[in-house]
């Protein structure tokens, strides 16, 4: 209202207060539609047809005369209960090894049962997901449509790429962080979340604490944002893997995070010796050593001993595990190169978390429709939200993607070149063909 008492334009435009009365008049409306039937002719239809027409208009007026009443109250729970796309799963394989060691004994008794309690005893979701939407659009309006997309060879190579952008920027050309994403899409993400976690629980000198950390700064509850998101991601990524791999990437093999969890059971060895291995340096426990180790001290004390187990382990040897502290290593290296802590530290983040998000959008564009549509009769999954985000921003579907006319040289790598026959190189028709 206006200082003077009347009304002003923007009341009226206000979508709230067309709403609150458009249901004031529904519930007048349908109490003139229950005497407007009792003033038919309602001699002419059958008994039970009239008494169903009753109850159900009944039924109806007394709904829309309950609803402003509770409505309230309803949002109020709603708030308090953050729903989709609010939650972001997440699951963790050195979360998984601290979990069952920790429940050794009721995971006896999971004999039949055991692969479904894995699939649906997931850590508790975060609530970032606005955090990291902004980063799906950030990478797709700024890094996307800004700076990479000049045309449709390279709206393409954008749509295709799974990490490489972020590291061509970032100046990571080579070596094993660009030989991880030139591998099958699920072997990729089980790779870099095992060097997510290596990188994230990896121990520090003194002089690096000193400069990156300040007395409870470097904690496991801590941290910058990228180190955060970073991990969150990972873990999302590792849900999908492990609970609902065709929404990951059609053919996705499951059997990946189960032969990387067996691989790190056997390097972690006995629980009594992963709880007495020492925390690295330059790392805080979140819990006094008096009190039970929470479960993020298991995981860095369990983390400790692999990183300690792999850094005598043979370079000829082959496994997930083995290539994924290759490559925490380089990424570690990017960090050591500055001379500040602080920006090396930070510029690893950057690098972990840009391949993160391309992963995510790499997933949710291929992902099938009615994957979408199904998780959406079960409440919901954040890759449907990021998938809708995509398309709504101009991106490539799935469907968009099988209905291209032309192939590039190396698919998902994000050629740029196409694969255009020469007319000389057309084969001609001969003999029967030759119609």
């Amino acid at each position: 209202m206006t200082r003077g008492g009347g009304w002003n334009i923007c009341d009226f435009t206000c979508k709230s207060y067309w709403g609150n009365q458009l249901r004031g008049v529904v519930v007048y409306l349908t109490f003139a539609a229950i005497a407007l039937f009792h003033k038919s002719h309602r001699e002419n239809y059958d008994d039970t047809d009239v008494k169903i027409t009753y109850t159900l208009l009944c039924c109806t007026a007394a709904l829309e005369f309950i609803i402003p009443g509770i409505k309230p109250y309803v949002n109020v729970i709603q708030t308090i209960n953050r729903t989709w796309p609010d939650l972001f799963a997440q699951y963790n394989l050195l979360w998984h090894l601290a979990r069952n060691r920790k429940h050794r004994k009721l995971r006896s008794l999971q004999l039949i049962c055991r692969d479904y309690i894995d699939e649906i005893w997931c850590m508790k979701p975060c609530q970032s997901s606005s955090d990291i939407t902004e980063l799906v659009f950030d990478h797709v309006v700024v890094h996307g449509w800004t700076e990479s997309i000049k045309d449709a060879a390279t709206f393409h190579e954008f749509n295709n790429n799974r990490g490489q952008l972020t590291l061509q920027r970032k100046g990571c050309t080579g070596g094993m962080p660009l030989e991880s994403l030139r591998r099958p899409f699920d072997e990729s993400v089980v790779l870099w979340h095992l060097a997510t976690d290596f990188c994230f629980f990896r121990p520090m000198d003194d002089a690096a604490a000193g400069k990156s950390a300040t007395p409870n700064s470097h904690g496991h509850d801590e941290g910058d944002a990228a180190r955060r998101r970073s991990r969150e991601i990972s873990n999302y990524m590792a849900y999908l893997l492990s609970t609902n791999p065709e929404m990951l990437m059609p053919g996705s093999r499951r059997s990946l995070f189960k032969e990387a969890y067996d691989k790190l059971d056997e390097m972690a060895g006995d629980k009594d010796d992963s709880t007495s291995s020492p925390i690295p340096n330059g790392t805080v426990p979140t819990q006094k050593k008096t009190k039970k180790p929470s479960m993020l001290d298991e995981q860095q004390m369990i983390a400790s001993q692999i990183m300690q187990k792999l850094q005598s382990a043979k370079e000829g040897s082959e496994s997930l595990v083995l290539d994924a502290w290759v490559l925490a290593q380089e990424l570690m290296d990017i960090a050591g190169k500055d001379d500040d802590g602080v920006e090396g530290e930070a510029k690893m983040w950057r690098v972990i978390q840009g391949v993160w998000v391309e992963m995510l959008c790499f997933s949710a564009g291929r992902c099938r429709g009615f994957l979408h549509a199904k998780s959406l009769g079960k409440g919901g999954e954040y890759l449907s939200y990021v998938w809708m985000l995509m398309s709504f921003l101009g991106m490539e579907t799935l469907a968009e993607r099988l209905q291209r006319t032309e192939l590039h040289v190396q698919g998902d790598m994000g050629a740029t070149r196409l694969m255009t026959p020469a007319a000389s190189e057309m084969p001609t028709p001969t003999g029967s063909n030759n119609v």
